[in-house]
């Protein structure tokens, strides 16, 4: 019986050693330092008005830290889920930390209201529509990124513009997406707040507008 009794304590022991392992191994990350993206975006127009920038909405499939790919060769409408890599956030919510951080201290003349602030002069709001690393084979993978920009005037003007960042993950892996998403986020962060510095000069404001697939640079 004590024998058993012993028996029964190890196996215990090495339930919770396999469950602590397998809780060690999970990687999360984030999109990484972010100063690389404000010395880019400190170049651009400069936005002369006051501009709240709003939370960044995804489907709701995505709108959770599990980092996704796709397999493009096997069943690409079929999103996979990585088992033991994932985001310390949501998707959206590391733009929209990165976007209000790059709005907030790349520029001057700039600041993000808070609270129930009604002095802004625009609003922006970005919908996340894809952010995937996709493997056109077993060894190879690139990431997509893309998202559409609302730019609203308190006079009731409205533009948009679609943005879709493409590029090469460097390793064909999670870590490789990770490295290739943060930085094809980083574009997409520079590329519209240049875009809303611009837009606010135009007269009229259009009504939508289109930019074509961008790759990003992975270094």
């Amino acid at each position: 019986m004590r024998k058993l009794v012993l028996s029964i304590g190890l196996l215990c022991l090495s339930g919770c050693a396999v469950t602590g392992s397998r809780e060690a191994t999970t990687v999360a990350y984030d999109f990484g330092p972010s100063v690389d993206g404000l010395q880019h975006t400190a170049a651009g127009p400069r936005l002369s008005s006051t501009i709240v920038v709003e939370s960044v909405t995804a489907p709701a499939w995505m709108d959770n830290s599990g980092m996704y790919y796709r397999l493009a060769y096997q069943n690409p409408a079929s999103p996979q889920r990585y088992a033991e890599s994932r985001w310390v956030m949501s998707p959206a919510a590391l733009l929209t930390a990165r976007l209000r951080a790059s709005i907030a201290h790349g520029r001057e003349g700039m600041f993000v209201p808070t609270g129930n602030d009604a002095s802004h002069e625009y609003s922006l709001a970005i919908e996340l529509d894809e952010f995937d690393q996709i493997f056109d084979q077993a060894d190879r993978s690139r990431v997509l990124v893309a998202a559409r920009a609302t730019l609203r005037g308190s006079d009731r003007s409205r533009r948009e513009r679609v943005f879709v960042i493409e590029g090469p993950a460097p390793t064909p892996d999670a870590a490789g997406g990770a490295r290739a998403l943060s930085q094809a986020s980083d574009e997409l962060v520079s590329r519209i707040i240049d875009w809303a510095g611009g837009a606010q000069s135009d007269a009229p404001l259009e009504q939508a507008a289109s930019m074509r697939p961008t790759a990003a640079k992975v270094r």
